[in-house]
């Protein structure tokens, strides 16, 4: 059984509101954040085909129990259909903040976005992906600005450098292939801080001596906060949290 969670404000759509044509859509900016998420067009993450195919999707997740997407396959069989079932919402446009999850061929996905605002009221709209793999998980993010007809990615501009050495407990040598590390980003529904999780390869967390390594170099260290900075635009690092702490920060803003 589906389970949304929505919370009404002036800009709202909710999840049963007749929702408009992609070219009414895309002719503003977009204001709530489930206008960013209808629009979206790079946010596919996985998914292959045309426009019209990637707006039906997000139409589904945001209002039906299940919801399709394709990618390309064979000459033959030019192409696959997969679903994400069991879906369920949190919507909350007051917040600027939306989270869909699901099951897509047995294994969990989510799909978050979250609204920025600078001191020029500018908007920016994060996303993040999550997919359980059967050996390692999937992490991806992205931030935009979007005028409802073009995107950008700006997450060079917004996120500051980071890297495993940030989570280092008192050594300058990581001694394993950094490219490694998968990185996710939590965003948050209350408030405006965001947190930086270093996850080792499946590869690293399965031989003992790279998980030997890796688990020395962070220590307890578990996530990096990432405070938005209104003024600037942008975002500054802020403490490291161990996993209790993050657990608790996890209550305040979800």
């Amino acid at each position: 059984m589906k389970k949304i969670i929505t919370v009404l404000s002036a800009f709202a759509i909710s999840a049963t509101t007749p929702l408009a044509p992609a070219t009414e859509t895309r002719a503003s900016t977009p204001v709530s954040v489930t206008e960013y998420f209808l629009t979206c067009t790079p946010c596919e993450t996985d998914m292959e085909g045309s426009v019209e195919d990637g707006l039906a999707f997000r139409k589904a997740l945001l209002n039906d129990d299940q919801a399709t997407y394709y990618l390309n396959g064979t000459p033959e069989q030019p192409r696959t259909e997969y679903i994400v079932a069991n879906i369920e919402r949190i919507v909350d446009p007051k917040n600027g903040y939306i989270s869909i999850s699901g099951v897509d061929n047995a294994l969990g996905v989510t799909y978050t976005g979250a609204i920025f605002v600078d001191a020029d009221r500018k908007r920016i709209f994060a996303w993040t992906y999550e997919h359980e793999g059967g050996e390692s998980d999937a992490h991806e993010f992205q931030f935009f600005e979007s005028d409802g007809m073009t995107w950008q990615d700006i997450s060079k501009r917004v996120l500051p450098a980071y890297s495993i050495k940030d989570f280092a407990i008192g050594k300058t040598e990581f001694g394993l292939n950094a490219e490694e590390i998968s990185w996710e980003i939590v965003l948050p529904r209350y408030g405006t801080t965001a947190y930086l999780i270093p996850h080792p390869s499946y590869e690293m967390s399965e031989v003992d001596e790279p998980s030997r390594i890796y688990n020395s170099y962070i220590g307890s260290n578990h996530a990096l906060e990432l405070r938005w900075d209104k003024k600037g635009g942008k975002f500054i690092k802020g403490k490291l949290l161990d996993l209790n702490s993050f657990n608790n920060a996890l209550k305040k803003i979800l």
